[in-house]
């Protein structure tokens, strides 16, 4: 044992020994080669997507506007009837797989209120679009969807004691589950709910953009007036709490929506979409602030490249999506010349990294943001057509509509760059101290290109997850909501990306089974 001894009237430390020093030599010897060699294969693997061809317009299916038209409709009649069973978005699962057959039980709780955000979006667009086209019915039917959704989001917003935003909230008596960690008892409107807490910035970027939409797109009163209040209850929150999420122990969960130096922070970015969509509802209280945070606090150019996303793209794709989400609102809403050009040039980066992956939403988001419709597409840009091939392929694909756990029938080939750093990994030498590294990165095998919607598995939100990944599916009990086709759709639409049907009464057939 060293202890520490006087020498001239002061302490020294204790030495280390020369088997110490030998030790750490060898010990560093061995590691600095073998991170070395494991940061080569990262880069190497994720060269499958950097890598990515742009697809071939030859393979593409014919847009039928007709067709996606009743597709539409199709989706937003289920997803109002068996997928928001207390005003959120869920999954579900049926007692049957030939038929449609009856809910049992419903699943996707945890992401619920981010995909609640992406469908108060559609809605929004969708009620924007028909009011345009004259078609005072499905009007009438988006604003009846966007009120109940608006409820649903009061109600996350409020049945925490202290104001944080939770994931979801269930009626007590009908709790689907037991309640354990991060699920608490909270009330809302007199009623007793169970509520998830530790809620994640995903979900609060769904909420912001489906609010911040909402209330640009519906010309509604009442709705206006509940999306103000919503969207000044979630910014004051967070700005009496330094942009922090507290969990109901009065904890940080981690959630920091500012500006951020550390390696899985946020960007100015972020904090800029969340005090714009507050401007739009409430300029008085909020443009000052917003105009402090962009340009005396720049933040505007305290931005990071989404390069550090595209690192994960074979197997956190979700990344890349939160940024998406923050970016359109922000750009769509900004109207001063020279901040809407930074940030158009910052989505344009984000477009680039992903413009081969077949991920509709991207695509639709970019064309709308750059004002591209189908009246202007440059010669040769075929983005258009690869934004409606996916959502033709949506048809010819059970897991996607009408969105069950069906088998994959052709899913896609092993990529043999993927198969030898998982064998490598996980059989061979590389194996050593890879239970360490696979906190940071895995190596799951994927395709060697992306997949359209039609080779994928089902899953909550399409977009979310990553194109590359491979996936056999289950036994078709269980179904996805399908807002990740309504938002593009309706999107679309609304920037005139995708023409109105030919024909508004065209049939469509749902297989089950």
């Amino acid at each position: 044992m060293h202890t520490r001894k006087r020498t001239a009237n002061r302490l020294e430390p204790p030495r280390p020994t020369s088997i110490t020093l030998a030790a750490l030599i060898a010990i560093s010897g061995f590691l600095i080669p073998y991170i070395g060699f494991f940061v080569y294969a990262m880069e190497d693997y994720n060269r499958i997507s950097y890598e990515s061809p742009a697809p071939d317009p030859s393979t593409f299916v014919d847009i039928n506007s007709s067709r996606l038209y009743a597709m539409a409709n199709w989706y937003e009649d289920n997803i109002a009837k068996y997928h928001m069973p207390h005003d959120m978005i869920v999954e579900t699962r049926f007692n049957a797989n030939t038929t449609v057959g009856t809910p049992t039980s419903y699943g996707g709780f945890t992401d619920s209120a981010e995909w609640t955000g992406h469908y108060l979006m559609a809605e929004a667009f969708r009620y924007a679009t028909c009011q345009r086209d004259g078609n005072t019915t499905h009007a009438s039917q988006a604003l009846a969807n966007i009120t109940k959704t608006l409820q649903g989001i009061d109600k996350i917003l409020h049945v925490s004691p202290n104001g944080g935003m939770a994931r979801y909230a269930w009626p007590l008596a009908q709790y689907p589950g037991t309640v354990r960690d991060n699920r608490y008892l909270g009330s809302w409107n007199g009623q007793y709910y169970i509520y998830e807490d530790d809620t994640s910035r995903d979900m609060h970027n769904g909420i912001i953009m489906g609010l911040g939409f909402a209330y640009l797109l519906v010309d509604d009163a009442a709705v206006r007036a509940t999306v103000a209040r919503l969207v000044s209850d979630m910014l004051d929150y967070f700005l009496d709490r330094g942009w922090l999420y507290v969990n109901p122990e009065g904890d940080p969960n981690g959630t920091d929506l500012d500006d951020g130096f550390w390696l899985g922070g946020t960007n100015g970015l972020w904090t800029l979409a969340y005090l714009k969509v507050g401007e739009l509802v409430n300029s008085t209280r909020y443009s000052l602030l917003y105009r402090e945070y962009a340009i005396d606090r720049d933040y505007a150019h305290r931005s990071s490249f989404a390069a550090f996303s595209r690192a994960n793209t074979v197997q956190s794709y979700y990344g890349l999506l939160l940024d998406w989400e923050l970016m359109f609102a922000l750009a769509t809403l900004e109207t001063e010349p020279n901040l809407k050009a930074l940030y158009l040039h910052h989505m344009d980066q984000m477009y680039h990294l992903t413009k081969n992956d077949r991920t509709a939403i991207f695509n639709a988001m970019w064309l709308a943001l750059e004002d591209i419709d189908r009246t202007n597409q440059p010669a040769g840009m075929t983005v258009i057509e690869d934004v409606g091939d996916c959502l033709m392929r949506f048809y010819s694909a059970p897991q996607r509509f009408p969105g069950r756990d069906y088998k994959v029938a052709n899913p896609g080939q092993e990529s043999p760059v993927a198969v030898k750093w998982r064998d490598f990994f996980t059989d061979d030498i590389g194996g050593t101290l890879y239970p360490f590294w696979e906190l940071l990165f895995k190596f799951p095998v994927v395709s060697d290109t992306p997949l359209t919607p039609d080779r994928r598995e089902q899953t909550d939100f399409l977009w979310s997850r990553s194109p590359f990944s491979l996936g056999a599916g289950g036994n078709g009990y269980f179904e996805g909501p399908g807002n990740d086709f309504t938002v593009v759709y309706w999107l679309c639409r609304y920037y005139d990306i995708i023409a109105p049907p030919t024909d508004y009464q065209a049939t469509i057939e749902v297989h089950y089974g």
